[in-house]
């Protein structure tokens, strides 16, 4: 718990603010369309544990035929580890 004092047009007061734990999806997948073909888009907030994997399963489970777009903007990083794993489901031999 915080509690800041504030002044706005000369009053003073306070707002007490709470610390609360963010937990946004690292990954999420959505189609680009509704044909059985269309387009997977899987999105990459950031390489936080288990994202590599996530990555992986959504690459695996895409119909043969459907593109892939890896959405990568707005990534604040992470994990190297997590981030080769992502890599490998793209890559021969991963």
């Amino acid at each position: 718990r915080v509690v800041l004092g504030l002044v706005r047009e000369g009053k003073p007061s306070t707002q007490t603010l709470r610390r609360a734990r963010l937990t946004p999806d690292a990954v999420t997948v959505s189609r680009l369309g509704t044909g059985p073909s269309s387009a997977l888009l899987v999105k990459v907030a950031a390489f936080t544990k288990g994202t590599g994997e996530e990555v992986r399963d959504a690459v695996r489970t895409a119909p043969r035929d459907a593109g892939i777009l890896l959405d990568l903007r707005a990534n604040s990083g992470g994990l190297v580890t997590e981030a080769v794993t992502a890599a490998s489901a793209f890559l021969d031999g991963g």
